[in-house]
């Protein structure tokens, strides 16, 4: 079972490898050695030279644009330099405890890749667990109460045409989506008061849960266009704690799952 002390010391783990101080204490054993974990930093610093709206595959019979831009949170920071501060964080800790982690792309400068190479790689890494990282936005107005705002996990709707897909995204990627869902929670995070129910969304729609062979995780950590959630987003601080819930989400459920 794995227990709350556990989860606290991975959060531990983490402000350790982003302060640069390494911990007094290593972790014994690393829990995560021989463990592979895919990172999807969402989007892409630069789309020059490329259609995105080229058609690929949506891995349910149909097509669907091969990449979009991202939005731009209300400072005016992009998602994809967003979910790339996040996701660096979120390696750096999984590596202190000995996970081997394969990124989606290499930097936040460049091209990305389609949604299809993406998933084309999370399934080639043969990671425990793909999280692709992502933050929403949308256009409705309202009081700070009645706003858009908050996480939720998306999960693809069931079934998914290949059976290999069905199968594991049915199975580990439900258990996988449900665990970061509950990190997200205890760390005290909002649900989502516009987009699913507790924090998990069904959808068609998105690609990678329906292309992947390996459990997928699709976070939506907050919604820019929100101004309490915009101002997470775009912290240091508020980067952090998302870049925590995550971690602690994916040890949970790699450590559930042995």
């Amino acid at each position: 079972m794995f227990e709350r002390s556990s989860l606290t010391t991975s959060a531990v783990v983490l402000a350790f490898a982003v302060s640069g101080t390494a911990a007094a204490t290593p972790i014994a054993a690393e829990p995560l050695a021989g463990t592979v974990v895919f990172l999807d930093p969402g989007h892409q610093g630069s789309s020059a030279g490329e259609n995105l709206s080229r058609q690929v595959d949506d891995g349910r019979g149909g097509t669907k644009d091969c990449q979009t831009t991202g939005m731009t949170a209300l400072g005016g920071t992009p998602e994809h330099t967003i979910v790339w501060n996040v996701t660096q964080l979120v390696k750096s800790s999984l590596e202190s405890l000995g996970a081997t982690v394969v990124l989606s792309r290499p930097d936040d400068d460049g091209w990305g890749g389609c949604i299809t190479d993406r998933a084309a790689a999370a399934s080639a890494s043969g990671a425990a667990v793909a999280v692709s990282i992502h933050a929403d936005s949308t256009s409705t107005a309202g009081t700070p109460d009645s706003a858009d705002h908050g996480f939720h996990i998306i999960v693809p709707t069931l079934p998914v045409p290949s059976s290999e897909v069905n199968s594991v995204q049915s199975g580990a990627g439900r258990v996988a989506s449900t665990a970061m869902r509950d990190s997200y929670l205890r760390e005290g995070f909002t649900p989502s008061n516009y987009a699913g129910v507790d924090g998990i969304q069904e959808r068609s729609d998105i690609a990678a849960p329906a292309l992947t062979t390996v459990p997928v995780v699709f976070v939506e950590m907050g919604n820019g266009s929100d101004p309490g959630d915009a101002a997470i987003l775009e912290s240091a601080d508020g980067q952090l704690s998302h870049a925590i819930a995550i971690g602690a989400g994916i040890i949970d459920f790699v450590l559930h799952d042995e």
